[in-house]
């Protein structure tokens, strides 16, 4: 049984809001959540350190909690996946693995989901929100590069930099330097 936080974010109000990856059973101040393979969790205490509430995402494989970012009445939620995962949006699947991010509203409920399944593995660094609403992701790609328009790409031998703009409240694919 483990757990780590990777990010943590605090928003408009001084609630604090943090993410992360576990596997066996995690208790973050109210509901206990279970897992026999990695899942990730996401959880929202007060300014004072009072639990508010926690969530569990996990799957028939793998999931990580890695970036999160408060901002306003929204929660951002990025991280990976091997196999499938559900965000309160829906299922995503894949048989590599890939990225995912999803925009809650402040009770944790999803607004909207996105997944890159584009055939190789992927994996996401961190993620930012611009002052319109537009989510910047970072990460990276294991194996060769491929253009799709819409998107910025930087190739590095070996794993890739890319970054993805994700317009406001749509969750459409722009690239960030429009």
């Amino acid at each position: 049984s483990w757990e780590v936080g990777y990010d943590v974010s605090v928003d408009d109000l001084g609630n604090v809001v943090m993410i992360g990856s576990y596997n066996g059973n995690l208790n973050l101040g109210g509901t206990t959540h279970g897992s026999s393979s990695n899942d990730a969790f996401l959880a929202k205490y007060d300014a004072a350190g009072n639990f508010i509430w926690s969530k569990a995402y996990g799957g028939s494989s793998s999931q990580e909690g890695l970036a999160v970012h408060a901002k306003g009445s929204d929660i951002i939620i990025a991280g990976d996946f091997h196999d499938n995962i559900n965000l309160g949006c829906g299922n995503h699947g894949s048989s590599n693995w890939d990225i995912y991010v999803a925009r809650l509203n402040c009770s944790g409920t999803c607004i909207w989901s996105k997944d890159f399944d584009e055939g190789d593995d992927q994996r996401v660094g961190d993620e930012e929100v611009d002052d319109a609403g537009n989510v910047i992701l970072a990460g990276f790609r294991a194996h060769q590069l491929r253009q799709y328009q819409g998107t910025v790409e930087q190739q590095v031998r070996m794993g890739e930099f890319r970054s993805l703009g994700l317009s406001g409240g749509s969750g459409r694919i722009e690239d960030p330097r429009r």
